[in-house]
C-alpha cells in the first residue's frame, strides 16, 4: 500500500488559484482532490510530486501550512539592463527558485548549528566598497586559498573555484530549470546568479543555462557579495565594484599587462588564456586605460552581434541524469543531506524533498556518488 502524506487545505485551496489553471482542471486530474482538501483522504508522495510540478511550484510548498507569501520581492533586485535598473517584477520561474533556496538554507542553517554545532561564518559582510578592489582580491585568495592565475592551470576552472567556495562554508547550486521541470526554464536574460545570506549558510545560485564564461564570472561576483554583506538578484551587467572584483580574480592587472604587450588587441586569444569572455577582456582593457570608451563600446556592440546568432545553449549536466543532478545540488549539500538522513536527524521523506530525489532514484544517486 502507498504511503500517503497529508497536504494541508490551505495550500490546496491556493494551488488551483496561483496556477492559474483554475479548479475544474485540478479536479479532472486529481478524482479525489475535493478529498484532500477535506482532509478525509491524503495523497500518495507521488502524487503530492506530481500536483507540484502541475501547479508549477517547488515540492517543498507542498509540505507548507499556508500559503507562502510570494507577493512581494524577497530579496534585492541589483538587475540592470544596458546600465539601467530593471523594475520589471521577478518572473514566478526565479521567484520560485529563490524560495526553493530559501528552504534549503534554513534547514542547512539549522543543521549546521544545532547537529553539527559550527560557528558563525566571519568572513560574511566583513569588508566593504571602501576597500580597495585589489586589497580584496587579495584577501580572496587568502580566504579561497588560491593565487593569482589559478584558473589558467585549471581543466574546470568553475568546477575548481566551487569546491574552494564549498570548503570555506558557501553552498554552490546550478541549474537552469525550476527543480526538475524542464518545461520552466530560468532565463539568462532575467538573471545570472543570486546570493542569499545566513551566518551559517550562505548561498550562492547560478543560472546553469548560461555559458562556462559567464557562470564563472558571475560564481565569483556572487561571492563578493557575501564578502560585502549584500544578498539580492544580479546579471552580467550590474554593480561595478563586484564586476571589478571579479574581474581582478579572473584577470589579474600583472598578468594582463604581460599578455597584451606580447599581442596588442588580441582580444580573443587573450580571453581563452585567462578562460573569460572577451567582454571581460574589454572591460579590463578600458578600466586599466589600454582602450578608451569609444573603442570599448564598438567592441561590446559587436561581441553582443555574436552572442545573438549563437543557438541557445542546452542546461548542464548533459543526457545522464545523476551527473545533472549532482551538478545541480553540488558535493557538499548533497553530502550533508545524506548524512544527516542517515544519522537520523532528517527523515528520508525530508531528504528526499531537499534534494529533489526520490525512492530508488535517492538511492541510485547516493551509490553514483558514494556518499
Amino acid at each position: 500500500m502507498a504511503n500517503r502524506f497529508p497536504v494541508s487545505s490551505e495550500i490546496l485551496n491556493w494551488l488551483p488559484k496561483y496556477s492559474g489553471k483554475g479548479y475544474e482542471a485540478f479536479y479532472m486530474r486529481y478524482p479525489k482532490y475535493d478529498e484532500w482538501v477535506a482532509g478525509t483522504l491524503s495523497p500518495t508522495f507521488n502524487q503530492i510530486t506530481d500536483l507540484a510540478a502541475f501547479s508549477n511550484v517547488p515540492l517543498g510548498y507542498m509540505y507548507l501550512q499556508a500559503p507562502p507569501n510570494i507577493a512581494e520581492k524577497e530579496i534585492a533586485d541589483f538587475r540592470r539592463v544596458n546600465g539601467v535598473e530593471d523594475s520589471t517584477p521577478y518572473s514566478s520561474e526565479l521567484r520560485d527558485t529563490i524560495y526553493d533556496m530559501q528552504i534549503r538554507q534554513d534547514w542547512l542553517s539549522e543543521y549546521r548549528k544545532f547537529n553539527l554545532a559550527i560557528d558563525q561564518i566571519p568572513y560574511i559582510g566583513a569588508f566593504s566598497q571602501d576597500m580597495n578592489v585589489k586589497q580584496l582580491v587579495e584577501k580572496a585568495y587568502s580566504l579561497l586559498g588560491i593565487k593569482k592565475g589559478w584558473q589558467i592551470r585549471e581543466a574546470d576552472p568553475f568546477a575548481y573555484i566551487r569546491s574552494r567556495l564549498e570548503a570555506i562554508g558557501i553552498t554552490v547550486f546550478v541549474n537552469g530549470v525550476v527543480g526538475s521541470n524542464n518545461n520552466r526554464k530560468l532565463l539568462v536574460s532575467e538573471f545570472r546568479g543570486f546570493t542569499l545570506l545566513d551566518s551559517y549558510a550562505p548561498i550562492i545560485f547560478i543560472n546553469g543555462r548560461d555559458s562556462s564564461n559567464g557562470k564563472l564570472f558571475t560564481i565569483i561576483h556572487e561571492f563578493c557579495h557575501i564578502l560585502l554583506g549584500e544578498e539580492g538578484v544580479s546579471d552580467g551587467n550590474s554593480e561595478p565594484y563586484c564586476n571589478r572584483f571579479a574581474a581582478e580574480v579572473l584577470v589579474p592587472e600583472s598578468l594582463f599587462h604581460s599578455r597584451w604587450s606580447e599581442s596588442p588587441q588580441a582580444y580573443e586569444q587573450i580571453a581563452k588564456y585567462f578562460k573569460v569572455s572577451q567582454y571581460v577582456i574589454y572591460r579590463v582593457a578600458l578600466t586599466h586605460s589600454y582602450i578608451d570608451r569609444e573603442q570599448y563600446e564598438v567592441l561590446v556592440e559587436g561581441f553582443e552581434q555574436q552572442l545573438q546568432n549563437m543557438p541557445e545553449r542546452r542546461t548542464q549536466g548533459g543526457g545522464n541524469f545523476y551527473a545533472t543532478a549532482h551538478t545541480r545540488l553540488g558535493e557538499s549539500f548533497s553530502r550533508t543531506v545524506v548524512q544527516a538522513a542517515r544519522a537520523g536527524s532528517l527523515a528520508y521523506r525530508e531528504a528526499y524533498e531537499l534534494l529533489g530525489l526520490r525512492g530508488n532514484t535517492f538511492s541510485k544517486y547516493v551509490n553514483e556518488y558514494g556518499f
